[in-house]
């Protein structure tokens, strides 16, 4: 499942979450685990977190965007709950020269 997109005019990008199922209007969801940490380069398609919901558990992945992105900032943790339209987390553009650490890079310094 694909987030939807909120862009900002400093260049960030607020990822909220999407509708996952059409029925979905104010259910709840929690946060069950991230697979990316702030600083980590993404790009789309790439899974960002796990989340229940009343349907069962979903990956929810990087929207479809051209290029790469810098996780920003995580806005809601493991555990924390979320409704529809919830930001949970902020991006930013990432230059093609910058291609930023990977979590395994960074467990590894």
């Amino acid at each position: 499942m694909h987030s939807a997109i909120k862009e900002r005019p400093e260049g960030l990008i607020d990822i909220t979450l999407p509708q996952i199922f059409p029925t979905m209007t104010s259910d709840r969801s929690q946060v069950l685990q991230w697979y990316v940490e702030e600083g980590d380069v993404v790009r789309r398609g790439k899974r960002l977190l796990e989340v229940a919901t009343a349907y069962g558990d979903i990956d929810i992945l990087m929207p479809p965007l051209k290029g790469s992105y810098r996780i920003q900032r995580i806005v809601k943790r493991q555990h924390d709950l979320m409704v529809l339209g919830d930001l949970f987390v902020t991006l930013q553009r990432v230059e093609s020269t910058d291609t930023g650490r990977t979590r395994a890079q960074r467990k590894t310094a």
